[in-house]
């Protein structure tokens, strides 16, 4: 039978193997609901997530169990967060806290999450794609993470979409199998994504064309560079750092 929960903390590593000291491959934010593929383990659940079918291991006590009928219901009346900052009351403790930006809400502003109990007064805020990149100016590289306070570069880009209604996968090697191609930066569009290889061919790094020859994207933190045919120029460093393998349509 299967089983169902929800993250109800602002945001919770997920791990690759059963253990604190493993890697973090991704991270799930407040709201995002989950299918539980095993629980036996007594600290740690094995998941997947269900807005990107990524699996990992998650905490025991960083996520709600919910039943199906929750599960369903949530995800059929659910908005993404699309600014920072934004404030819920947990009302049942009165204990109010920030969740991430790409978080998820329900329409209503009172909720249940199994045990628990919110309110919230979020109202979307009406920001373009690009506006909503730039919020992420200088936030600092993570491997794995996925908000303000430390992103990785195809996090970043999953999260940017999705507070605009677009569901990436998780890694920059999946992402660039979604959409339509296009055949060259010349006819790129502000918004349109790049994805970049290594000298093996598989991607390895992807980020955000903003237009008149420049891109934001995660590399050691969340910045804008130059970009041609060839691929990203630091001017910082007076170099090229990622060379250009493809860009895609959403």
């Amino acid at each position: 039978m299967e089983k169902y929960g929800i993250c109800h903390l602002p945001l919770a590593p997920l791990r690759s193997h059963p253990d604190d000291a493993s890697e973090m491959v991704s991270q799930i934010l407040f709201g995002q609901t989950l299918y539980i593929l095993d629980s036996s383990n007594p600290k740690w659940t094995l998941i997947r997530v269900r807005d990107d079918g990524y699996q990992a291991y998650i905490g025991n006590k960083q996520y709600q169990a919910i039943s199906k009928e929750e599960f369903e219901n949530f995800n059929q009346h659910r908005q993404t967060v699309n600014r920072h900052g934004v404030r819920i009351t947990q009302t049942d403790k009165q204990i109010t806290f920030e969740i991430p930006l790409g978080s998820i809400l329900p329409t209503e502003e009172s909720f249940r999450f199994g045990n628990y109990e919110y309110s919230h007064d979020f109202v979307p805020q009406k920001e373009t794609l690009l506006e909503t990149a730039r919020s992420f100016l200088n936030a600092p590289y993570l491997w794995g993470g996925k908000s303000i306070f430390g992103i990785d570069c195809s996090g970043f880009t999953q999260t940017v979409f999705s507070a605009h209604g677009i569901q990436l996968l998780r890694d920059a090697s999946e992402q660039v199998t979604q959409s339509q191609g296009v055949p060259s930066l010349g006819q790129a569009r502000p918004g349109d994504l790049a994805f970049f290889d290594n000298d093996k061919g598989r991607i390895i790094h992807v980020g955000i064309l903003m237009g008149d020859g420049h891109i934001i994207h995660a590399s050691g933190c969340v910045r804008i560079d130059d970009i041609d045919e060839k691929g990203i120029f630091n001017e910082e460093i007076g170099q090229y750092t990622h060379h250009l393998a493809a860009i895609r349509r959403f």
